[in-house]
């Protein structure tokens, strides 16, 4: 053989090697790249039809081109049985234990007060009342709709106490509206100011403004907030310090807070934004359809965050949206943390976002991302929750220390993200099936979809009984989200045996 015809040999066989293991690689990385899409794919909903469903609107709303595919991978989702959604129109009258009542202005303001009542029935009135209150003084609002419009509406700079508040109250609940053409909104940063059986409206031609109905910023301690409607704002009641002054001690309870269309804004969508503020409550609140179409679309009912210590969020209502809209973005429930603040932000630059905070008693359903974040949230109690069709419950990071997670009933899972920590005990958590999308707690209470939650018959007791007990110092006050007073046997979940307020328009 000639040298030439040597070297022609090997050069053939080191391009036939070559030409293997390159055939070889490609197919590895082929392989790779395919394991990892199929794997996001499942990964991407708590069953396939979610994952389905989820991955057919992304491709519908961010590849124009592939609009066919999107929709067919819809349809698909349809019959696979992702439209585990609020299918009826929502209805006040079937949640009788939470949202507004219907008080008279007498009943919502103390007897001590009624001498102090004066009446508006004009915005010129209404404007000129708030900028002079006095003391003891209490605005009662004819029946009627009210426009103001500004940056803020700015209220009286006297200061007040606990016997010598200052309220704005409807006649009749439910029959003043205020609306709001505004970016702020009320801006209080006085203490004990009161505002009772309101429908606060924002009207403003966009979304970048109305971000609040309530801004209470510094020294608006004593804030309280009943019985009142708030619509179209993306974060209806914003809270935080001004000037290292902080507002405590407010109470935000018995509202109903919702947006008739998503909020196309960059700016935060929370209706309820508590931050470094200690021993604030919000109880006993309908908290719905807080969806966020622009920035980073991700939105949260309510948070406390910001060094906040001290506090409750119970018995509250949070439907994520009720309708099927196949909502884009992330959907969380409620939070301790929310997406976070700076540590030099926090109050007194403290290591955790909140401290020692009470979630019990909400139901929180149809969200897109998890019922409860807990983004270092230290020593919470959190019990006797009930999540819906939900991604479930997650502690994050290491500062989450110390939480008693109990007695909850979980769609979803309990996730321990980035070395959170916490104690978890007699927890009902019930996966959805991810083939087939059966939801185990639609064989536990009638229409949990709808928010239907009656325990259906004895062997759905026994799957909820639970032998964890109340804490000491939460026995006395402890009903469930009906208002049922606590009888054993103790249930996990929201719900507790008798419990009839769901639905019924008795």
């Amino acid at each position: 053989m000639s040298f030439s015809s040597f070297t022609q040999s090997r050069f053939y066989r080191a391009l036939k090697v070559y030409l293997i293991s390159s055939s070889v690689v490609l197919h590895l990385l082929v392989v790779v790249i395919l394991v990892q899409f199929v794997s996001g794919f499942l990964a991407s909903g708590p069953t396939f039809a979610k994952a389905l469903s989820n991955n057919g609107n992304n491709i519908k709303q961010n590849y124009p081109s592939l609009e066919p595919l999107g929709s067919m991978m819809l349809s698909v989702a349809d019959k696979q049985g992702a439209s585990d959604y609020y299918a009826v129109p929502f209805d006040v009258s079937d949640w009788p234990s939470v949202g507004p009542r219907e008080l008279s202005y007498t009943e919502m303001v103390p007897k001590s007060l009624h001498d102090a009542f004066l009446y508006v029935s004009n915005v010129k009135e209404l404007e000129l009342a708030l900028r002079n209150a006095k003391p003891r003084s209490v605005i009662v609002v004819k029946p009627g709709v009210y426009l103001l419009k500004s940056k803020r509406v700015g209220l009286s700079k006297v200061d007040t106490t606990a016997e010598t508040p200052i309220y704005l109250v409807a006649e009749k609940t439910g029959a003043v509206t205020i609306e709001l053409d505004t970016s702020e909104g009320f801006y209080v940063d006085k203490p004990h100011w009161h505002f009772m059986g309101i429908n606060f409206k924002g009207v403003c031609a966009s979304d970048s403004r109305c971000h609040h109905a309530f801004h209470v910023v510094g020294g608006g301690s004593f804030f309280h907030l009943a019985h009142s409607q708030l619509v179209d704002f993306s974060s209806a009641i914003k809270v935080n310090e001004y000037k290292g002054v902080y507002p405590d001690s407010g109470v935000i309870a018995y509202n109903h807070i919702y947006n008739t269309h998503p909020r196309n804004t960059r700016a935060p969508v929370n209706p309820i934004n508590m931050d470094q503020g200690n021993d604030w409550i919000a109880t006993h609140n309908i908290i719905r359809d807080f969806l966020k179409y622009g920035g980073n679309r991700i939105s949260y009912g309510a948070y406390f965050k910001g060094g906040a210590v001290g506090g409750e969020i119970s018995n509250n209502l949070v439907i994520c949206e009720t309708s099927e809209s196949r909502a884009r973005g992330s959907i969380v429930g409620l939070s301790l943390g929310g997406g976070g603040m700076n540590i030099k932000h926090r109050r007194e630059n403290s290591e955790f976002e909140t401290k020692d905070i009470i979630v019990r008693n909400n139901l929180v359903m149809h969200c897109t991302d998890v019922g409860l974040y807990v983004n270092r949230g230290q020593d919470s109690l959190i019990y006797n929750n009930t999540f819906y069709n939900t991604y479930g419950l997650d502690l994050r990071f290491p500062e989450s220390s110390g939480n008693n997670v109990f007695n909850n009933v979980i769609n979803g899972k309990i996730r321990k993200r980035d070395n959170g920590t916490g104690k978890l005990s007699n927890n009902v958590v019930f996966d959805r099936d991810y083939w087939s999308g059966k939801n185990r707690l639609q064989q536990i209470y009638s229409e949990p979809q709808n928010g239907k939650l009656e325990i259906l018959n004895p062997e759905a007791v026994e799957a909820l009984m639970d032998t964890t007990e109340i804490p000491l110092d939460q026995q006395e006050s402890f009903s469930d989200f009906c208002g049922q007073p606590i009888t054993p046997p103790l249930l996990a979940g929201a719900i507790q045996l008798g419990s009839r307020c769901f639905g019924s328009k008795e």
